[in-house]
C-alpha cells in the first residue's frame, strides 16, 4: 500500500480537506494527517 501526508495546521478549513482525503483512500493510499507539533490535536 503506497503512504501520503498531509500537513495540517491550526484552524485548517475541513472542507479542503476531506474531499482530498478520502479520494486518496478511495485510490488506496494509506494517508497520514500530519501536523508541525507532536500529541496535538488541531481544529478546525
Amino acid at each position: 500500500m503506497k503512504k501520503i501526508a498531509i500537513l495540517i495546521e491550526e484552524m485548517f478549513d475541513t472542507r479542503e480537506l476531506i474531499y482530498p482525503y478520502f479520494r486518496l483512500i478511495e485510490e488506496g493510499f494509506e494517508v497520514e494527517l500530519i501536523g508541525p507539533e507532536k500529541d496535538v490535536v488541531f481544529t478546525s
